[in-house]
């Protein structure tokens, strides 16, 4: 008689001293590391029921040969009836029959998980996910990376919703599987956000209160600004900037790269060989660097430190803080490089108001054209552009034109003079003079300043 205790998966009955199995279907007969008798049942179904696996050992001398209906009923009896592929059980039976492996242990059924619960928060309603543009079905434009979501005033962008249960699970019995509830986090104002009931209980939708652009902070915050700050340059890293309010770049906007925006945009570095469109101000603190495709349009004023080979519209006015080279520069407004070296040289510069600089042209006989009087046909396509995407330039008269040029230092020979249509090419150094159109004559003249 056996001394043992009896362990998991079998039953003794002491009076009748019998050992009977419990597990379904079939099992092996197996001795613990304690001392005690158990059986480990073929098939076996994992504690949390998303798993199940059968086991297939060789028969020992005297045994019944075991059977494919054996293994069969003990899937059946075992319950499981959710997730089984039918060519596991038969690739498992295969391999025993070969005799493979001495043992062989193999998962036949699993389960589906229940889904995560939802965490109270912010599902979006719009794209905003950073990824380069297609240019065809084999080439992608890395300078276009869609990286500033703008929204515009009533558009709705996402939703505030509750915590919520997951998707329930199946286990291999064919039991639910419960899921657990999200994290429950109460909803905070968000900038420029408005948040309306909507007909779901606890859900709420957002919407832009203002034109800006969208910034997701997290899970639970995100904001509508009017102004993007950028720390470097724009180059590769953030792609090109397509923008519904200002920027303001700590870099550089480097070469090939597109700035277009609506309101302000500010460059600590320089504007190198960029296309830049701003329906505002545009301040460039150091230099303006043209090139052969690049340009820089604004409809508020423009101020550059030095230029070089730029083309440059404005429908306001032109500030050079320092010099400019072979550029174009044409504005409604006036164009003045009044401070620093105030030089304008080897370039075309026309004003719809008037021209202030400190010298025109150079010793050389650099050929310059500077021309006031007539709206450049440039400033005025710009200037009806922009109104028709909404922006208000005000009641300013664009036929006021004060037709003066205005020279506080040396004009020198080869510099070409046009006011309203008149010429004048200067044949001789001057100094301290003023061009202006005569009505009389029809010419333009040239007088010491005032």
């Amino acid at each position: 008689m056996l001394s043992q205790d009896a362990g998991s998966g079998i039953h003794h009955d002491e009076v009748a001293g019998t050992w009977t199995s419990t597990v379904p279907g079939f099992g092996y007969l197996d001795l613990a590391d304690s001392g005690e008798i158990r059986v480990v049942p073929a098939v076996k179904i994992s504690a949390e029921r998303l798993r199940a696996d059968l086991q297939l050992r060789p028969a020992h001398s005297g045994d019944a040969p075991l059977t494919r209906a054996d293994v069969d009923e003990a899937i059946r009896s075992t319950g499981i009836v959710y997730g089984i592929p039918p060519e596991r059980v038969d690739a498992a039976w295969k391999a025993y029959e070969r005799r493979e492996m001495a043992v062989i242990s193999t998962c036949i059924a699993e389960g589906t998980p229940p889904g995560p619960g939802w965490d109270s928060g912010i599902e979006l309603t719009i794209e905003t996910e950073e990824a380069p543009a297609t240019i065809d079905e084999e080439q992608v434009d890395y300078r276009d990376l869609g990286l500033v979501s703008n929204v515009k005033k009533g558009q709705q962008i996402g939703k505030w919703k509750p915590a919520d249960f997951g998707k329930a699970g199946t286990g291999v019995d064919g039991s639910t599987l419960q899921a657990s509830q999200g994290r429950v986090r109460q909803f905070e104002e968000l900038k420029n956000v408005i948040a309306t009931e909507a007909e779901e209980e606890g859900v709420l939708l957002l919407t832009a209160e203002i034109d800006g652009m969208l910034q997701v902070q997290s899970h639970t915050r995100l904001r509508i600004v009017n102004l993007l700050e950028f720390e470097d340059n724009i180059d590769f890293e953030t792609g090109n900037i397509e923008a519904n309010g200002s920027v303001r770049v700590g870099g550089s906007i480097r070469p090939d790269f597109k700035v277009s925006l609506q309101g302000d945009l500010t460059v600590k570095g320089n504007i190198e060989e960029a296309v830049v469109r701003a329906g505002g101000k545009v301040l460039a603190e150091q230099g303006i660097f043209g090139g052969k495709n690049g340009s820089v349009r604004a409809g508020g004023r423009i101020f550059v430190q030095f230029g070089q080979n730029a083309r440059l519209i404005g429908a306001g006015d032109i500030v050079v803080g320092d010099s400019d080279t072979r550029s174009t520069m044409e504005c409604a407004g006036r164009l003045l490089a009044k401070d620093g070296r105030g030089h304008l040289l080897g370039g075309h510069y026309a004003a719809g108001k008037e021209i202030m600089a400190r010298e025109l042209g150079s010793p050389l006989g650099v050929p310059t054209h500077v021309a006031v009087g007539r709206i450049p046909l440039t400033a005025r396509h710009l200037r009806a552009e922009l109104e028709a995407e909404g922006l208000d330039f005000g009641e300013e008269d664009l036929t006021y034109r004060p037709a003066r040029i205005t020279v506080f230092g040396a004009v020198h020979p080869g510099v070409e003079v046009e006011i309203r249509g008149s010429r004048l090419v200067v044949e001789t150094v001057a100094h301290n003079v003023m061009f202006e159109y005569d009505v009389k004559a029809r010419a333009v003249k040239m007088t010491p300043r005032k």
